[in-house]
């Protein structure tokens, strides 16, 4: 055997590294392709300012529950 008993205790810890890396960098060049389609697809309006306002159609009227009817 190669690294015996040590090497089986071993191997998790390095194939759990490794794939934290691997994963890191497929994560990171995905995110760079999105941004990319993102700015392709957007409208240049939603790209130059970070806040945009909600109108006020936009907006869910809510009412406390002491104000609804009961529906029993």
């Amino acid at each position: 055997m190669f690294m015996g008993l040590r090497g089986v205790w071993l191997a998790s810890p390095f194939a759990d590294g490794l794939s934290v890396v691997v994963t890191a960098g497929l994560i990171t060049k995905e995110m760079g392709r999105l941004r990319q389609l993102n700015r392709q697809q957007l409208p240049e309006s939603f790209t130059k300012s970070s806040s945009r306002s909600v109108s006020q159609e936009s907006r869910i009227d809510v009412q406390p529950a002491s104000s609804r009817k009961a529906s029993r």
